[in-house]
């Protein structure tokens, strides 16, 4: 080979790395966020592969050279203090060193270890993370960003690489903000136009093709900063566009060089101006604030260092201007409505959750103080420590640094602690001892640095990988920049020669290709898990249907309540109606919708099992398609009009008492057929969720239900319910199987009061339990019995409406105008917008029940406080007819035409009303006196 074409060969690996480097941050920073922000399976493949493309543009780099140096300074060091962390929280470890490390797992599972050993290998748990599924999944997206950003950082020494990165930022802050404005002024409701999510919308709020507005804010603040030097640097270099010549080059007059900058200039103004824009109506109150944080930070160090002139002042009155111009063209009253929330005590004492979270937390953290629970396990340690939160899953913290603490515990916490502070040091060192570019580029990142810490004290925007990547990058930049001027912030620099570098690369490469892998399969899980959960909610809206308009099968799923036990106080009430909850549906009562709800079970199950297939460590997905499978079960059961639910059959096998283990199963298999082989199955699906995910209650509940499948010990089964409760203390499925468990046992009043417990704990558990007590309690002891608050109130008057007279619903009634209005005494206090709903429901109770007078007089009352709703005057036509004012009645039907001239209802009752109060005339007529 000639010397030439072996410089040419130098030449081209050289300029690989570039073209690697700027593709790997247009994927990490660019391809990322719109996946979802990165929290969809699709954005932590575009993560890992961002990773990917800059492993290869390092080994070409070393492939160009025979030996390469490498710095390793504090970022690096605290990235592999974290991957350690994952790494021990997911190896097994000895029964003394796990009680060491986390004491209390031997209180969450106390009956664990008395588990046989599965299929599934399920015995002790012996691991510090309860959710080592998700903690894998967590440990590989560290993984990427730390090997992204590592790669990044060794590039710090040369400002024109930073730059590259800071020109994809300005690029991706500015794409996703003009995707967001797009998407909330042109959407139809899909994020991208296409991508219909399973959670949320895309309308309503600017999120832009985040899942939630907060990781949409928290991006745009991130980004700030470099949108900042994007606009008041006006050159690749940091420098004003008329004192470089790398411009000139490309323009053969001063004229065009100046024309170059003010186009940059002008761009970076509208830029910002629409970052701004797109974060305020995002409405996001810590988005606004980090915002903010970020404008404020960046313009006053740009003002300090000396880029910012009058003519910059000026202009960026202007941008404010237009800022607040577009906000009173569409949108200030919701932006000054959440701020006012922000500042407004009232708002965190009307069922503000974010304390009791934090509290929460706290109590975890307290717990497991060395190592915490594993990564990403919040969501599922959560319902330990939360009070009961009517079905919502708080999947973070509220807070950063909680859920930080709470995951990895005051090691990991620590760790984080030390390198927010080490970036912050060095965005300092490079303001004061930096050349002119290095502080433009410390203020950029300085700001993000800024903005990210404040949004991490009130949301939890270190789990979107698009925040945390970017936010990630910044520091890291610091310290390596920093580094090189100040001692405070050592590195440690090394050798490598060209075969050594190329085989930690391609040991990278391994590395990632199998994350990658993983990630892959994961994505092509989603799309079924998707279609599980959206068939799971059509079975609800069945379930949650008008009893004359639902199945009445789908009431008695597999969790029925068992019969009354022989032990039980004959003399009780509540023995007596419990007795008569089981069996409710006749053989006959075969209804079509289980034909349809048994195919979407189908389909569900299917569904399923295909996630499990792509992804056999799904946290939910287990005991997900082992409740489906119990259900199906029923359900196939009572179609084929057996009485018998699945507690008949546990207690008809216990009470046998079978002489061996063969002549049971015979037993089963001719009472069951092959149904039996689906309760064998549940079990299994239930074995393999508790070995995944040990704090999943429904699975305990499962196993519960079954244990009479593989042992005649009654004991057993409420030993798992016990377990169940311990890592599920509010779930609505464990209270209820608690309070069966209690009955069976005898302890009638327990039951109860775990019902009632259950029945409070969320609206699905609530159907649940009412559909088992429509048939056999009068709706006045229902009220007795489960205690129902206002949302109880309402479904019991709803459910029995259909098959109790006026007078039997009179109480009930009764019961929830008393809670309506106390609760509206609290709203007119507290939140004036909840309170015209509950005075129209209060209005209708009051009819109902046949005081006219007070409905009248409560619909007055609500015209008085807002006389443009509409709802209080359609419904005080029908009052002031009952009450026979047709003058009343005419004046409202009049007004309620005006907004609605095309109903011909209304137009009806006008005639109503006019004749009737001609009628009325005329009767007056002929009886006055004559003169």
């Amino acid at each position: 080979m000639t010397a030439f074409s072996k410089r040419t060969s130098k030449q081209t690996k050289q300029t690989l790395q570039p073209l690697f480097l700027n593709a790997s941050a247009v994927l990490g920073l660019v391809a990322v966020p719109c996946a979802m922000g990165g929290r969809h399976p699709i954005g932590y493949l575009f993560l890992t592969a961002a990773a990917l493309v800059a492993v290869l543009g390092w080994i070409a780099r070393v492939a160009s050279m025979p030996r390469q140096q490498y710095r390793i300074g504090i970022a690096e060091v605290l990235f592999a203090c974290g991957l350690l962390i994952g790494c021990v929280q997911l190896v097994p470890l000895s029964p003394a060193l796990l009680s060491l490390i986390s004491p209390r797992l031997s209180a969450w599972f106390p009956f664990l270890n008395e588990m046989p050993t599965s299929a599934a290998g399920l015995g002790g748990w012996n691991r510090v993370s309860v959710v080592p599924g998700e903690t894998l999944r967590g440990l590989g997206i560290f993984l990427s960003q730390g090997i992204l950003v590592t790669i990044f950082a060794q590039r710090a020494g040369h400002t024109n690489e930073i730059h590259r990165l800071l020109n994809v930022i300005v690029f991706a802050t500015g794409i996703l903000a003009t995707i967001g404005i797009a998407q909330y002024l042109a959407g139809n409701g899909k994020y991208l136009w296409f991508y219909d999510f399973l959670y949320n919308d895309a309308s309503g709020v600017v999120k832009g093709t985040f899942t939630n507005r907060n990781h949409f804010a928290s991006f745009l603040a991130l980004g700030w900063g470099a949108v900042g030097w994007f606009t008041f640097c006006t050159s690749s270099n940091g420098r004003p566009v008329h004192q470089t010549g790398r411009v000139a080059k490309h323009f053969s007059t001063t004229q065009n060089v100046y024309a170059a900058g003010s186009l940059r200039t002008v761009s970076g103004f509208l830029l910002l101006a629409m970052v701004t824009f797109a974060g305020a109506l995002s409405l996001s109150r810590g988005g606004i604030l980090a915002i903010a944080t970020a404008a404020l930070v960046s313009l006053i160090t740009f003002k300090c260092i000396g880029v910012i002139g009058w003519r910059s002042t000026l202009a960026i009155g202007c941008t404010a201007a237009l800022v607040v111009s577009a906000l009173f063209i569409h949108g200030l009253d919701q932006v000054s409505g959440r701020l006012d929330d922000f500042f407004d005590e009232t708002h965190f004492a009307n069922g503000f959750g974010r304390l009791d979270v934090w509290k929460a937390a706290c109590s975890a953290v307290t717990d497991f103080p060395i190592l915490g629970t594993g990564i990403g396990s919040h969501a599922e340690v959560s319902p330990i420590y939360m009070p009961a939160t009517n079905g919502i899953v708080f999947t973070h913290a509220e807070n950063s640094y909680l859920n930080l603490a709470v995951e990895t515990g005051l090691v990991g916490l620590f760790l984080g602690g030390i390198g927010i502070v080490a970036a912050i040091v060095a965005t300092i060192i490079l303001l004061r001892k930096g050349t002119h570019e290095e502080k433009l580029i410390a203020t950029a990142f300085g700001a993000a640095l800024a903005a990210g810490g404040v949004h991490a004290a009130t949301d939890f925007i270190w789990y979107v990988p698009a925040c945390s990547t970017l936010l990630f990058l910044a520091g890291a930049t610091m310290i390596s920049l920093a580094s090189r001027r100040c001692a405070l912030l050592p590195a440690c620099t090394f050798e490598l020669d060209r075969i050594s570098a190329s085989i930690a690369g391609m040991f990278l490469l391994v590395v990632l290709g199998a994350t990658g892998f993983q990630q892959f399969r994961s994505a092509f899980a989603q799309p079924h898990w998707e279609t599980a959960v959206r068939d799971n909610a059509s079975l609800a809206a069945i379930a949650f249907a008008p009893p004359e308009k639902s199945s009445t099968a789908l009431a008695a799923i597999a969790f029925a309540p068992p019969e009354k036990s022989s032990t039980a106080d004959d003399s009780s009430d509540a023995d007596d109606l419990t007795a008569s909850i089981t069996n409710l549906l006749p053989a006959e009562s075969i209804d079509p919708e289980v034909g349809k709800a048994i195919d979407t079970l189908s389909r569900m199950i299917s569904s399923l099992e295909q996630v499990l297939l792509f992804r056999p460590d799904h946290p939910h997905a287990w005991s997900t398609l082992a409740i489906a499978r119990l259900e199906r079960f029923g359900l196939r059961r009572r179609a084929s009009g057996f009485r018998a639910t699945l507690c008949d059959l546990e207690q008809a096998a216990l009470a046998s008492e079978f002489s061996s283990r063969e002549s049971f199963e015979l037993w089963l298999r001719e009472t069951l057929g092959d149904d039996v082989d689906e309760l064998v199955r549940a079990r299994h699906d239930a074995l393999e969720s508790v070995d995944n995910n040990p704090l999943s209650g429904e699975a305990w509940c499962v196993l519960a239900r079954l244990s009479f499948l593989f042992s005649p010990d009654p004991e057993r089964a409420r030993h798992l319910i016990d377990q169940a409760c311990v890592v599920r203390p509010h779930n609505g499925q464990v209270l209820f199987e608690s309070g069966n468990a209690a009955l069976i046992k005898g302890d009638t009043e327990r039951a109860w009061s775990l019902w009632r417990q259950s029945f409070a704990a969320s609206r699905s558990q609530r159907q649940m339990v009412l559909r088992a007590l429509l048939h056999a309690v009068p709706a006045s002891e229902v009220c007795r019995l489960l205690s129902p608050d206002l949302d109880g109130l309402r479904a019991i008057d709803v459910m029995w409406s259909f098959r109790s007279t006026p007078e039997e619903m009179r109480d009930v009634r009764q019961q929830r105008l008393l809670a309506v209005q106390k609760q509206l005494e609290l709203f007119e206090s507290m939140d004036r917008v909840k309170a015209p709903p509950l005075r129209l429901e209060a209005a209708s109770l009051q009819k109902r029940l046949g005081d006219i007078d007070a409905a009248a007089a409560t619909l007055e009352t609500a015209l008085n406080m807002d006389p443009g709703l509409f709802d209080p005057h359609r419904m005080l036509i029908d009052v002031a007819m009952d009450r026979h004012d047709w003058t009343t009645a005419r004046r409202e039907v009049e007004w309620c035409l005006m907004r609605r001239p095309e109903s011909s209802s209304l137009k009806i009752l006008l005639t109503k009303a006019v004749l009737a109060a001609s009628h009325n005339e005329n009767s007056l007529e002929n009886t006055s006196p004559q003169r």
